[in-house]
């Protein structure tokens, strides 16, 4: 059983100031929860009891939104907001929140490493703070921890993208083990469209294995550059020790100005309470843009 995750939560969100100044992405809003209480809510429904938060300078306000705020607990109680008070104890009650700092941005590789003692020997999930999901059904992390389940080692998430759009990703050369499941052959960064191995993204979240902290052992670590998870999931792929899984939902960016609006729109249109008022909105807005054109 997976029980424990790692969320990653560095970056400065430069394409976000001058909020971010102040505010980490990952504290953006989704609706009424930030980003991050969004993933953490996923992991709990896929069972993870343990999570630990790599944090970046700056970034301290996260530790707060997941600790009790006593003031403001104790003035929802006195004046009888006991369902405001609920969802503001909600996020300290999700699982056991633990954190480390990574001083410097030296890469995602250098991120996993903080985690070795946290982690063990344990295969456990990976996430970016700044990346949501929203899936019909079984969650992200619930369809990776089922395909780990069956082939016990490294997968990672993929989606497929146009194939005009793969200079912008991570992509895979892969080898089709049964529907929307593969074996990762080599990774390519960002490859020109006319080099690229397949359409198949790598999108973030992914289940790892202990493994993991050996090949990063492996990488060569350059002064004054980063260190990348890429380069040991390459050294894993080698092996034949890495698979993909393509995911069945919706992702999106919130560190990108656009994919943070697109994702508060579908999650209004998900939302019971919301999405009448905003399908009626999108409709009266497309009409007077259609009118002003």
């Amino acid at each position: 059983m997976i029980k424990k995750a790692v969320i990653l939560c560095g970056g400065m969100a430069t394409r976000f100031l001058p909020i971010s100044k102040s505010i980490p992405k990952e504290m953006f809003p989704l609706l009424d929860k930030p980003i991050l209480q969004v993933l953490i809510e996923d992991l709990k429904k896929a069972g993870i009891e343990d999570v630990i938060i790599v944090l970046g300078r700056g970034k301290e306000c996260i530790m707060r939104h997941f600790d009790h705020n006593t003031e403001l607990e104790q003035r929802l109680k006195e004046s009888g907001k006991l369902d405001y008070l609920e969802v503001a104890t909600k996020p300290n009650k999700l699982v056991n929140m633990y954190y480390t700092m990574q001083d410097e941005p030296k890469g995602t590789g250098h991120a996993i490493k903080l985690v070795k003692s946290f982690v063990g020997k344990d295969p456990f999930v990976l996430l970016f703070g700044d990346e949501v999901m929203l899936c019909d059904g079984k969650n992200e992390i619930e369809q990776l921890i089922e395909n780990y389940n069956k082939y016990k080692t490294t997968v990672m998430a993929v989606q497929k993208c146009r194939w005009e759009d793969t200079y912008k990703y991570g992509i895979i050369k892969p080898k089709t083990l049964e529907d929307g499941v593969y074996s990762v052959l080599d990774m390519v960064e960002k490859p020109k469209v006319e080099d690229a191995p397949s359409n198949i993204v790598y999108l973030g979240p992914a289940i790892l294995t202990s493994e993991i902290f050996d090949k990063l052992d492996l990488c060569e670590e350059v002064e004054g550059k980063e260190l990348y998870l890429t380069d040991a999931f390459c050294k894993l792929a080698k092996e034949n020790k890495l698979y993909a899984q393509e995911i069945n939902g919706k992702r999106f960016d919130m560190g990108n100005k656009f994919g943070f609006v697109q994702a508060n729109i579908v999650a209004c249109l998900n939302d019971e309470n919301f999405k009448n008022d905003m399908k009626e909105y999108i409709l009266t807005l497309a009409k007077e843009l259609d009118e002003r054109n």
